[in-house]
């Protein structure tokens, strides 16, 4: 309590901080939360900071000079705290008997079993004990699997094999197009993967994507860097002798035999003309472009392998496979085609043999996934990765995603918080509604368009409500009754929820797209829009302090959670969710006067960005892509100003705080409830970045943090009134953008 008064404090300095403005509500939130996000602003604060010329630094100043990085990070930050909140209850929901648990409501024995899985799953994976003992075998019977289904001639994998490699038999082939089906009913990329999407021209059914994949550097630009390549080579060689060759090699520096390291050059040879084909295939790709080929198509393209076989083996017996599929480009299948003919049938076994290695290889004991963690940690920026139980709580959450979310919301998703949320979201649908009225650049049409969308807006609020309800324990426990969890073996664990989560993916195929399901876990620390749903998705981890609390005055809500729902719906009329109309569907519902000055608009932000710059490696200047970080930029901008539209309607309804919270905080009874909604919005996105780390950060769609903040309020005409920013003040230039 002395530090969280000795905080308190600093309100007496931050009070001559600011230019004072009537108090029209003097009451002070005394609330433990209230006390908790004050002591929590103040904390990270630079009160000597001039919001007008920096707002960043003034809401985050002191964060940036104390927070610490951990080693196992590149940043930190509000969000970061967010995560650390989750996985520390994901922990706890982990942990047999835990104190921190409420008791979960429900039959008391199906929450017994349910919660078995995931405390199994958990023991399994800190039971680095028995990975160890299990050693190499796990991952040498699956590649025995692999020798026995797809058995070629002169084998790299099979001691004393010296028969001569021959071209490839029928059966051969027909082996070819099984083990692709099988690796990809299994979760493991190959030479393609399917991926199941809402189809942009079909909203309401779900689409097979095949997309080139199967290579393990990032791009096939990595594939012309010496140094990665022959760090990668050495890595699968490494990899290849451990399982393959003499156990005796695990002790000390692992001695790669030649025969190894010519398999290693084989496979990444492969790899390389795999990757660059792909590449090709985006090259003039466009969304809009994209369209469903008929199977016969690609079995046209591809004569050496058989797609009849390939589908019957890659989905679930219960699933009927596609007449047609989306592909990006029907020129990758020729030229995929090409590479399977002039490849040995040898160096294909390897390939998928690494293929195994690369997907299961991390869920063997240290001494045999260490070439893996080696060559991870040759592009990692951060000194260390994370410590075991971190990892193993992000793998359970991972892996048994829903399962854990129905616990996770049951522990911090009330209902009084959904009700919050969705009072939120009604009062940013009327703000876009209001604004989209008056717009003086929409005309008739496209005004149409625009609030026949922004009403049929789906809204979803903490947690999926498809397949499984993750609100309803019925629904949880029959979608998981199939998966089995054992204490004792997790790499046996790691492979059955790899297919089990595959599987069910694929078969959405055969079911109508259900509008209230969500492709993100309820304990995600995130929200998104998907523009062939039209629907917008607040996930419950992102609705926790100090970004949201039922307790928390107006003006903090609305300018943390409010600002994130608006930034989402915002997305829906973005550069890229405009294309699609209210129903999700790919079609232009814009006239080409508006389409233009809408480009008119959105270059003014390109522009704006683009001139932003932060600090990379030894003080490097590096700039924000404006043109790539667009459609975040036109949420970020569109969405605070709606957050505060739609708070402002509601305290200026009730400056009392009679119906609605608007109460002083404690340490900030001189601000105005205007300044705190901003210092809110800010607190948000304090964090704090390796430089190292920056070229990482800039390949992001979003801008950099720091310009989150400074960005966005430098075009609000609401900021630079709330602090009487001078016009021409670095947070209030003369000229400012604005798109929605």
């Amino acid at each position: 309590m002395t530090r969280l008064f000795t905080l308190l404090s600093l309100g007496v300095i931050l009070q001559m901080a600011v230019h004072s403005a009537p108090i029209v509500n003097s009451d002070v939130c005394d609330t433990h939360e209230c006390r908790l996000v004050a002591a929590e602003l103040l904390k990270e604060m630079n009160p000597s900071a001039d919001p007008c010329v920096d707002f960043s630094q003034y809401t985050c100043g002191n964060f940036y000079e104390k927070a610490v990085i951990p080693d196992y990070s590149i940043s930190t930050g509000t969000l970061e705290s967010l995560g650390d909140h989750a996985n520390n209850l994901i922990r706890a929901i982990a942990t047999p008997g835990d104190p921190r648990l409420p008791k979960f409501a429900g039959d008391e024995t199906v929450n017994k079993r349910n919660l078995e899985k995931i405390q199994n799953y958990y023991a399994s994976c800190m039971d680095e004990a028995q990975q160890d003992k299990a050693g190499r075998r796990p991952l040498l019977n699956e590649i025995q699997k692999l020798i026995e289904l797809f058995s070629v001639q002169d084998s790299d994998l099979v001691k004393h094999s010296s028969k001569k490699s021959v071209i490839f038999s029928e059966t051969d082939r027909r082996a070819l197009s099984t083990v692709i089906g099988q690796y990809i009913n299994n979760g493991i990329k190959t030479v393609f993967d399917f991926s199941i999407n809402v189809a942009p021209t079909d909203p309401d059914h779900y689409y097979v994507n095949v997309v080139g994949s199967g290579f393990g550097l990032p791009d096939s630009s990595s594939y012309n860097d010496t140094q990665t390549v022959a760090q990668y080579e050495k890595m699968i060689g490494e990899m290849f002798t451990l399982i393959l060759g003499s156990s005796r090699t695990i002790a000390g520096t692992i001695h790669v035999p030649k025969n190894w390291a010519q398999v290693a050059k084989n496979v990444v040879a492969f790899e390389a003309s795999l990757s660059q084909i792909a590449a090709e295939a985006y090259e003039g790709y466009s969304e809009q472009s994209t369209r469903i080929h008929p199977v016969a198509d690609l079995a046209e393209r591809t004569p050496f392998l058989d797609w009849s076989v390939i589908f019957g083996n890659a989905f679930p017996q219960d699933v009927k496979a596609p007449s047609g599929v989306y592909v990006i480009s029907l020129d990758y299948f020729n030229k995929l085609n090409a590479l399977l003919e002039n490849t040995s049938p040898k160096t294909l076994q390897s390939y998928f043999a690494w293929m195994l290695m690369r997907t299961y290889g991390s869920n063997l004991g240290r001494a045999y996934r260490k070439p893996l963690d080696d060559f991870a940690a040759l592009s990692q920026v951060t000194p260390s990765l994370p410590d075991r139980s971190s990892q193993c709580v992000g793998i359970v959450s991972n892996k048994l995603g829903d399962l854990v979310g129905h616990y996770f919301i049951e522990a911090a998703f009330p209902k009084a918080t959904a009700a919050k949320i969705h009072e939120i979201v009604v009062g940013l649908r009327e703000a876009y509604t209001k604004n989209f009225k008056i717009y003086d650049w929409f005309d008739s049409y496209t005004r149409k368009g625009a609030l026949e969308k922004i009403k049929a807006i789906i809204e979803n609020d903490g947690y999926s409500m498809g397949t499984p309800n993750d609100g309803v324990l019925s629904s949880i426990n029959a979608y998981y009754s199939s998966l089995t969890v054992l204490p004792d073996d997790f790499f046996g664990n790691q492979v059955k929820s790899l297919s089990f989560s595959t599987q069910n993916q694929l078969r959405l195929l055969n079911t109508v797209v259900n509008r209230k399901s969500m492709i993100l876990t309820p304990q995600t620390i995130n929200a998104y829009y998907l523009p062939t749903m039209n629907d917008i998705n607040i996930l419950a981890g992102i609705t926790q302090s100090p970004l949201f609390h039922i307790g928390n005055p107006e003006y903090l809500n609305y300018g943390a959670i409010g600002m994130v729902v608006g930034h989402e719906i915002g997305h829906g009329f973005d550069n890229n969710g405009r294309n699609y109309d209210a129903t999700g569907r790919l079609r232009n519902w814009w006239s080409n006067s508006s389409a233009n000055a809408f480009e008119v608009k959105t270059q003014c932000l390109v522009e704006e960005y683009g001139n932003f710059t932060i600090k990379g490696p030894n003080n490097q200047v590096l700039h924000v892509d404006g043109q790539n970080t667009l459609p975040e930029n036109i949420a970020d901008n569109g969405g605070i100003k709606m957050a505060y539209e739609a708070w402002s309607a509601r305290y200026k309804s009730d400056p009392n705080s009679l119906r609605y919270n608007n109460k002083k905080l404690p340490g900030f009874e001189s601000f105005t409830p205007e300044q705190l909604f901003f210092i809110q919005y800010g607190h948000t996105w304090c964090s704090k970045l390796r430089p190292e780390a920056a070229n990482i950060i800039l390949q992001d769609v979003h801008s950099p943090t720091q310009w989150r903040i400074n960005g966005v309020v430098r075009n609000s005409e609401f900021f630079a009134r709330a602090f009487k920013c001078k016009s021409g003040a670095p947070m209030n230039p003369v000229n400012k953008c604005s798109v929605l």
